[in-house]
């Protein structure tokens, strides 16, 4: 690949700005690389696992449909060549408009329409339900992390050494409590069950990596680990929360306060064969 130049991407919104910011951040891991180019972001890693975690196209504004086609033609090229699955999210500040439908072209298949959301923190509802026998931690030692990074391999069917690549990859990201990424690990009946994440970027908190183990399920879980993560996020000066809900997960955030405000749609290449 060629080395990274900046062209700042244009009439984006919060939680597009939110998503770059987060995986800039993760830019800080020696496994990812971000390059950044005049009419696309691209995160890298050469973990062959699919999840868009490891490899995804985060935004993309090109020039004219001649520019999609020769780049897109590029990427997936380097994708062969590297041997990587690769997901591409599309969304409101996307050209062109149609670009799913190239993508399509391309052997891509359309994964997840998810809903943009958005929340005043300050009118998140207060009449959550609490949830008996779960606490919620603040991720702040390895061995935390380590079953932080358990439950998010075991709700992916991660196998075992894909997930200590992850955690290897979040290791090294550290831990502070000011840091702008803050992890959060859910404790039910003395069990490791849930997870999430706050990524403050762009003036905003981006709720992500929510995720609850089957037999945790439909307890109020994912709520309420939410909503300790958005209050840490409102205490440490944020006033705006965003996320990109799949469909499974929209009543979860409407039950906290979120409202549905863009569309983005997740496209995934893995025609390795």
């Amino acid at each position: 690949m060629m080395p990274n130049t900046l062209v700042a991407p244009q009439h984006m919104t919060k939680f597009e700005e939110n998503l770059l910011a987060r995986f800039a951040y993760f830019n800080r891991a020696p496994q990812g690389r971000l390059y950044r180019r005049p009419e696309y972001t691209w995160f890298s890693t050469d973990i062959t696992f699919p999840s868009y975690v490891f490899n995804i196209i985060l935004q993309a504004q090109f020039r004219s449909m001649n520019s999609a086609y020769r780049q897109v033609d590029a990427i997936v090229e380097d994708c062969q060549t590297r041997r990587i699955p690769l997901f591409w999210c599309t969304g409101p500040s996307t050209r062109p408009v149609n670009l799913g439908c190239h993508l399509e072209e391309h052997n891509f298949k359309h994964a997840m329409r998810g809903q943009g959301m958005t929340m005043a923190l300050d009118r998140m509802k207060k009449d959550i339900h609490p949830v008996h026998d779960f606490t919620v931690e603040r991720v702040q030692t390895p061995q935390q992390l380590a079953q932080f990074v358990n439950v998010l391999a075991a709700n992916a069917n991660m196998p075992d050494p894909i997930a200590k690549v992850w955690y290897d990859f979040e290791l090294a990201l550290g831990f502070d409590p000011y840091w702008p990424r803050q992890r959060y690990l859910g404790i039910w009946q003395g069990k490791p069950i849930a997870t999430s994440t706050i990524m403050a970027g762009a003036g905003v908190a981006g709720l992500c990596h929510v995720a609850t183990l089957p037999e945790g399920r439909g307890q109020g879980i994912a709520t309420a680990i939410s909503k300790v993560a958005l209050e840490d996020a409102y205490r440490l000066g944020y006033r705006t929360g965003v996320l990109l809900s799949t469909p499974m997960g929209v009543n979860v955030y409407k039950r906290l306060g979120f409202q549905t405000v863009e569309e983005h749609d997740i496209y995934f290449w893995n025609d390795l064969d």
